[in-house]
């Protein structure tokens, strides 16, 4: 009897040793694997960290350039409406206003036309990694996600630049027009100052649906930010809470060895 009792209190120490063992390892474990865990989520938030800096960059060259743009294409409609009486003057006055709408207005449009296409690439680009690893407070599905949301509103202005250099092109034709039939010109220069104006109301309105997206990129910034600090806090608790566990279960590991060791000792 007393044998089968030794035999019990030795089993009963040596499998609260090897659970204690486990357990302390299960922590050495855990704190691994949140150092590791930390260090992928450090990456992921520091891609988009660094892409919304581009982003936001992009956004204020973008905003310079139809601002600068939007106020030479007022200067050019005031140039047309008062073109000179005389018919050598005209000519001169527009071929400078020609250099002056492809160097000052249609070149920069047009860069800053591929600034949006390439912001509007990094955007969804954040929106899969927001997609992955944060939650958006600003949105309950993919498709509303920030990311996303960001990328259809650049969609959409680029679609109306696109629609505004058409119209540039043909407020140059129209300028061409009045170089080469001087007895037309005050009739083609009426209908070129008409849709310069339109260009500035849609150019006005453009600049302002920027503006917009340039603000959401800023939320998008401090969520991001938000959302680093509480996948930070979770993964420190998840392993508090997990080390804690253990930590218990391993003591009370203890208690087994201190119970095993009465059996073991009793004489046969």
């Amino acid at each position: 009897m007393n044998a089968i009792r030794r035999t019990a209190g030795l089993g009963i120490i040596l499998l609260a040793s090897a659970m204690m063992i486990l357990c302390l390892a299960g922590i050495v474990g855990v704190w691994l694997v949140k150092g590791r865990v930390d260090a992928i989520g450090d990456g992921i938030f520091k891609a988009a960290d660094n892409s919304l800096e581009f982003m936001d960059e992009k956004l204020d060259r973008i905003e310079i350039a139809f601002k600068n743009g939007n106020r030479r294409i007022g200067l050019i409609s005031n140039a047309v409406n008062h073109l000179p009486e005389k018919g050598a003057e005209i000519k001169t006055g527009t071929i400078s206003l020609l250099k002056s709408l492809d160097e000052e207005v249609f070149e920069p449009l047009k860069t800053a036309e591929t600034w949006i296409d390439s912001t509007q690439a990094v955007a969804v680009g954040v929106g899969k990694i927001s997609e992955a690893m944060v939650t958006s407070e600003y949105a309950a599905s993919h498709k509303d996600s920030m990311g996303v949301e960001m990328a259809e509103r650049l969609q959409s202005c680029s679609e109306s630049l696109v629609e505004i250099l058409t119209n540039l092109q043909e407020v140059r034709q129209g300028l061409i027009d009045i170089r080469d039939d001087l007895a037309s010109a005050r009739r083609i220069a009426a209908r070129v100052v008409a849709r310069l104006a339109q260009i500035e109301t849609r150019m006005a309105n453009l600049c302002k649906r920027i503006e917009g997206v340039h603000t959401r990129i800023i939320e998008m910034k401090g969520a991001v930010s938000d959302q680093k600090d509480r996948f930070q806090w979770w993964t420190m608790f998840g392993a508090v809470l997990i080390s804690l566990f253990l930590g218990w279960f391993a003591a009370s590991q203890i208690g087994m060895i201190l119970h095993g060791f009465p059996l073991v000792r009793r004489r046969l």
